[in-house]
């Protein structure tokens, strides 16, 4: 609140950002995500109440209302991104960020491509190999959406990645074996 009362609304904004892109527990994302949210609807009160008061400045009531917006909109991912800081190898929440993105392709393909990146598959919290025949099926199913191409060349290449990688147990690569023959048969 230092920067507000100095009126340098800017650098609060940005200590907020800062803030928020740093956290590393959820309780500290909840309490500066829940300043700067009221630190917003202030100064969207306060606009609307100038704005009444005096010659309107629809430019910058536009902009602080977007702002907002665009503070609220992505919450679900912010806090997504800092269970992924605390613990990157946390399957179930890269597995959950997938789910955010819904039917874009693209960035369920990113997501999907930094997870495995990312992921020790010796320090993963849950079946990491559920990664790879989920990234191969959303290849061979035509993308999260079912509507595009089935990829077989894209599908294949992740799970010959796959069978690369030195997971937990051999079972968790038995199983990537079963499931690339599985796919191959569906697909004859």
């Amino acid at each position: 609140m230092y920067w507000t009362k100095r009126a340098e609304f800017d650098r609060a904004k940005a200590t907020f950002e800062a803030g928020l892109a740093d956290v590393v527990t959820v309780r500290d994302f909840t309490q500066i995500f829940d300043a700067y949210a009221e630190y917003s609807e202030t100064l969207i009160s306060g606009l609307m109440h100038m704005i009444s008061n005096a010659e309107p400045d629809d430019e910058d009531a536009a902009e602080t209302k977007k702002d907002f917006e665009e503070l609220m909109d992505p919450r679900p991912f912010l806090v997504n991104a800092v269970l992924l800081r605390r613990n990157p190898n946390d399957v179930r929440e890269w597995e959950k960020r997938i789910t955010l993105y819904g039917e874009n392709d693209e960035k369920v393909a990113e997501t999907y491509t930094k997870a495995l990146e990312t992921i020790n598959p010796k320090k993963a919290t849950a079946k990491c190999y559920m990664l790879y025949v989920n990234f191969a099926r959303f290849y061979g199913e035509g993308g999260a959406s079912k509507t595009a191409t089935p990829n077989m060349e894209s599908a294949r290449k992740v799970l010959e990645k796959a069978t690369k990688v030195r997971f937990k147990t051999v079972d968790d690569l038995s199983e990537i074996w079963c499931e690339w023959a599985k796919m191959e048969l569906r697909n004859e």
